[in-house]
């Protein structure tokens, strides 16, 4: 009886010396898959549920009412416990601790998985430390539903199973779990899936066409290769002067380099234009070139005209095709007339433009219309000088008398007068040309002479005829007057400079002086001034003198010539009328 007394004494003694344990966290883990990756199936062939029991204690020991199935696993800090579907009850004891009977406060399915948390009892909240790492880093992190911040991430959270999310641009959204140790630091490291790729874009035949991506100007030409693309389906539109706009449908895969090489379809062609003889080339009412032009044009329907003066127009019309090499000739045809040459006596040389055409009689066909001169030359007669037009599709009949002409000397008194005969220009005085017996009528003209206009009569007695011309006094004296309104004007304006000068270093010297005078710093440099502008200013005021000399004498020439403008001589029969004006 003592014996079983002190046995009881024990007993109780161990018992109250003993901790208790307590359940701080128990539930499902429904994304945890490892009771169908390591299943367990008990005596009734049923599949087994996972408790996973999560304790720093150690020692620990389980039972449940249906019974342990297999072994139990003590991984790192945590028990792998496998019971039958439908357990209510498991106990659990450990090293210093008594047995605690829990309740479980749901029937156990079969092939899920369950979280249990055990800590001594009044002991704080269970706790580890979470370090969570991502490849690359800056990743956004949820944990259970909740933004936390950007990896690495580091965080005291509570143990047990927690469930994360990390995003980043560019990169698939990853998701996962993490068991955090109660009292220890869990690390958790993932490598994030690239969503991206690369797209290097070129062109052919040419480069520099403008990229468009998914109807976005990104400022980049051919060729050019673009980073980071997310991947999936983009639009690349591609354009360039005189090639087709293209619009591709392209598939960027995760992590791949994609090149992609657009052939550029030309919508033009290329042309060239000759002309023979050379002409004006115009494209399109444009003038383009003269003599050969090759360029490319862009496909559809243009206007090609060639133009010479004095020849026919040409047009043609092109309907230039993509990818076509055209060549247009154009053969000028020039716009003639006909020209027919007789002359008495016959058999005289023709010169067209100092070109021999022959000799009369002649017809010289399909001469390009315009002016031309044509000299008739036969031995012991005059030679003929004429000028003639040749218009479009006419004929010319040229018929002389070379006895009706002679060579005659044309003089004037003064020489150098450009003169008219027959109304036609023959250049200046004097000029020996061939002309027609009988009447002839000439004009003659002279800078500072009155016009003379005179009918006079070619014979054979005579062959060299003079003129005079009358001296427009009033003309005379208007380019004197402005002559010497100039040269006085400037005269004056060097009398006025020079006497300036003259004065102004005229008072620089007495300025100068005053202070040599008085000086006892720098007097060397002071009286070498005085020196210097003593020579200066008597030579400015000996030029500004002989400028206004000069000024008079051209004022007077000026004031001379004034008054001869107001008298205006006309010849009158054997002397001169004087009309005198008088400015009062």
């Amino acid at each position: 009886m003592k014996n079983l007394f002190l046995f009881c004494l024990i007993i109780i003694a161990n018992v109250i010396s003993a901790q208790t344990l307590e359940v701080s966290d128990f539930r499902l883990i429904p994304n945890d898959i490892s009771a169908m990756r390591y299943p367990r199936n008990d005596a009734n062939d049923n599949k087994c549920a996972l408790i996973k029991i999560l304790t720093s204690i150690k020692g620990m020991g389980f039972e449940s009412n249906l019974g342990i199935v297999g072994d139990i696993e003590n991984k790192s800090g945590e028990y792998w416990v496998y019971v039958s579907p439908g357990e209510r009850r498991v106990s659990f004891w450990g090293e210093g601790y008594i047995r605690f009977n829990y309740n479980l406060p749901e029937s156990i399915q079969a092939a899920k998985v369950y979280q249990l948390v055990i800590v001594p009892s009044g002991s704080e909240m269970p706790t580890g430390y979470i370090l969570l790492k991502s490849e690359p880093a800056g990743a956004k992190v949820w944990v259970d539903g909740e933004y936390m911040a950007v990896t690495p991430f580091q965080k005291e959270m509570t143990a047990g199973y927690h469930e994360y999310r990390l995003e980043k641009e560019l990169y698939y959204t990853k998701e996962g779990s993490f068991t955090v140790i109660l009292n220890e630091t869990t690390t958790e490291e993932t490598k994030l899936d690239p969503n991206f790729g690369t797209l290097t874009i070129s062109s052919t035949p040419l480069d520099s066409a403008t990229i468009m991506l998914d109807g976005r100007a990104t400022g980049f030409v051919t060729p050019h290769t673009f980073e980071n693309m997310i991947s999936g389906i983009h639009t690349v539109a591609l354009n360039i002067d005189l090639y087709e706009p293209i619009t591709r449908e392209i598939s960027i895969r995760d992590n791949e380099t994609t090149n992609f090489e657009v052939p550029l379809v030309p919508v033009f062609g290329k042309i060239t234009i000759t002309t023979e003889p050379t002409a004006d080339i115009y494209l399109d009412e444009e003038l383009v070139a003269k003599g050969t032009y090759s360029n490319i044009l862009t496909k559809g329907v243009h206007t090609i005209e060639a133009k010479l003066n004095k020849h026919y127009t040409q047009m043609r019309k092109l309907d230039m095709k993509a990818g076509s090499n055209e060549t247009i000739p154009f053969k000028m045809e020039p716009i003639t007339g006909d020209l027919s040459v007789v002359t008495t006596p016959p058999e005289a040389e023709i010169y067209i433009d100092n070109q021999s055409y022959g000799t009369t009689p002649r017809m010289i066909p399909n001469l390009i219309i315009g002016t031309y001169e044509i000299e008739m030359r036969k031995e012991n007669y005059a030679t003929v000088r004429k000028s003639f037009e040749i218009k479009e599709n006419e004929r010319t009949i040229i018929d002389e008398d070379l006895d009706n002409f002679t060579e005659v000397t044309i003089t004037s008194s003064p020489s150098g007068a450009d003169f008219d005969l027959n109304s036609k220009n023959e250049g200046q005085t004097p000029k020996t040309l061939t002309t027609n017996f009988g009447k002839n009528t000439i004009r003659l003209s002279k800078t500072g002479y009155n016009d003379l206009q005179e009918t006079f009569t070619v014979t054979e007695q005579q062959n060299t005829y003079s003129f005079t011309l009358v001296s427009d006094q009033k003309a005379m004296a208007q380019m004197d007057f402005k002559k010497y309104k100039k040269r006085k004007n400037w005269w004056l304006a060097g009398t006025i400079v020079s006497a300036a000068a003259g004065g102004y270093f005229y008072y620089s010297a007495e300025k100068h002086y005053d202070e040599y005078q008085t000086a006892t710093n720098d007097a060397t440099d002071l009286f070498n001034k005085v020196e210097t502008e003593d020579k200066i200013w008597p030579a400015a005021f000996g030029v500004s003198s002989v400028c206004a000399v000069f000024t008079i004498i051209n004022a007077a020439k000026q004031n001379k010539a004034k008054k001869g403008m107001n008298i205006t001589a006309m010849p009158m029969g054997d002397g001169f009328l004087v009309n005198l004006t008088v400015n009062l």
